[in-house]
């Protein structure tokens, strides 16, 4: 996930649902059902001749079904940088949906059906959505490599911080210190230091000195 700001929306999307996932354990369903719903319109799209009924039927499924998706993605997101601005080191990083909302997404569905019929998929909704985020105030698809990889790690330190108010925590890092400097590789440390109820296992290429860790060399 290292390149994760400069990939896809899809790649985005995937990510963040799975982050949702963890406490919203019906969400992943919610989104199956409106992605099988959103098939199901492109299979009627391309009849010989659509069932106007069955469509509104359907468009007003999947209109509720999306109306449910953005709401949980845009709580879920101001949760997390509710836990973010709490960060000692990385509070600096914020994300949001970036959404196109519709005050009648039925009707903006009806009103493409001649266009989705032309081209196939669906233009509106949810599984259009992206995930942008700012390190201060800069986008992060901008940053180096080096800042897009805090700006993730602010995001998994956040849900971290959050679920371990509640529960221990064991947070597994594979080598991610090659993409981070001996400055934020010390703010990283210190940071999960801070979280006593959190267990962090991190994999390094070569062995390194880190006073306050327990180091296994295999």
């Amino acid at each position: 996930n290292d390149r994760l700001f400069v990939g896809t929306p899809s790649d985005r999307r995937r990510f963040i649902h799975q982050l949702i996932e963890l406490s919203h354990t019906e969400f992943g369903t919610l989104y199956s059902q409106y992605t099988h719903y959103i098939q199901e319109r492109s299979q009627i799209l391309r009849m010989p001749h659509s069932d106007a009924t069955w469509l509104d039927r359907l468009e007003a499924n999947i209109a509720d079904l999306a109306a449910q998706i953005y709401t949980a993605r845009t709580d879920f997101v101001a949760t997390l940088n509710t836990w973010i601005k709490q960060l000692s080191h990385f509070s600096y990083h914020r994300f949001e949906m970036q959404d196109e909302l519709f005050e009648d997404l039925a009707a903006e569905l009806k009103l493409n059906r001649s266009a989705d019929q032309i081209r196939g998929g669906c233009k509106v909704g949810p599984h259009k959505s992206d995930l942008v985020g700012y390190r201060y105030d800069m986008p992060l698809h901008l940053c180096s490599n080096g800042q897009q990889c805090i700006g993730l790690f602010s995001i998994l330190l956040g849900l971290v911080k959050q679920h371990s108010q509640t529960q221990p925590v064991l947070f597994l890092i594979d080598e991610v210190f090659s993409h981070l400097d001996k400055t934020h590789q010390d703010l990283l440390l210190q940071e999960l230091k801070a979280m006593p109820s959190v267990q962090t296992f991190i994999t390094l290429p070569h062995v390194a000195h880190f006073p306050e860790a327990q180091i296994i060399q295999l």
